[in-house]
């Protein structure tokens, strides 16, 4: 592509008088976003901690890879604490600097075999996401395993109990896939949960409508919308946090570096109005 395609193409993705205002006001515009970065926490999602042969690409972490990402985020002083920690330091305006959470959806046993014992190494803390249909089916976390995960300090949640995208089930069923959950960690495990994670990060304005009602032990869910999260977000709107997905493709100091950074940076776009969100779908 020549240089004038080039540049034809930067103006048409963004207007040319956001780059010059960028250049002329590029010392302060720096110290903006180290503020944003030091007030805002990163929320990074894994899967499966394993390779698991003919899984989809965005679901699988070797363990090396992971264990190299931890040792990331220890070497660069990064504190990784569980999502209720994270969501209740930012609700009460207290220093969030350097402090990151770490997901896992969907219960895999791998969670517990080879994520807790790094974690646990880095004196880390983590947060799982659970779908209710599948605990204790083969390959998946039963119920002793949860417990052994929350007696290790880690944080459980919900990852609804089928696991289908909530945005294409059947309105009459919204509310089971939703609130069963707790039922089956309280009666099984009597144990309040508090965090619920989108299954493919998708949710609409009706599945708003039924985390928002009155009632709900659910403090906070996750989204598929890339970006950091600020109080402003979670005193706002909890039912939308935002998260980002990481895996093998990731591998590497780099790779977790280069996803910190795009946390960071969507995050910041998105709180001065340009959120790279809505040009990409719910999933990651």
């Amino acid at each position: 592509m020549s240089l004038i395609k080039k540049i034809l193409a930067v103006c048409v993705s963004v207007p040319v008088i956001l780059i010059l205002v960028a250049f002329a006001f590029k010392e302060e515009i720096k110290a903006d976003y180290q503020k944003y970065v030091n007030r805002s926490v990163p929320i990074l999602m894994y899967h499966s901690i394993g390779i698991i042969p003919n899984w989809e690409e965005s679901l699988c972490t070797s363990e090396a890879t992971f264990a190299t990402h931890l040792q990331y985020l220890t070497d660069n002083g990064y504190k990784v604490v569980t999502v209720q920690q994270a969501f209740d330091l930012l609700s009460a305006g207290k220093s969030v600097e350097k402090i990151v959470a770490i997901t896992f959806d969907d219960g895999y046993e791998n969670n517990l075999t080879s994520a807790l014992p790094l974690l646990k190494k880095h004196g880390f803390a983590g947060t799982f996401y659970i779908v209710g249909e599948k605990i204790g089916k083969p390959g998946y976390l039963s119920y002793e395993q949860l417990r052994t995960l929350s007696d290790n300090g880690m944080e459980l949640g919900a990852h609804s109990m089928s696991h289908d995208p909530l945005t294409i089930i059947k309105p009459e069923y919204l509310v089971w896939q939703i609130k069963e959950p707790i039922a089956l960690f309280k009666k099984n495990l009597d144990m309040n949960i508090t965090g619920f994670s989108y299954p493919n990060g998708a949710y609409n304005q009706e599945i708003l409508d039924i985390m928002n009602k009155g009632g709900w032990r659910y403090k906070y869910a996750l989204t598929g919308k890339m970006g950091a999260n600020t109080q402003e977000i979670v005193l706002n709107t909890p039912y939308e946090l935002r998260r980002i997905g990481i895996s093998e493709k990731f591998a590497g100091k780099e790779g977790i570096e280069n996803r910190m950074k795009d946390t960071y940076i969507v995050g910041y776009l998105a709180s001065k109005g340009f959120d790279l969100n809505q040009f990409r779908g719910s999933k990651y």
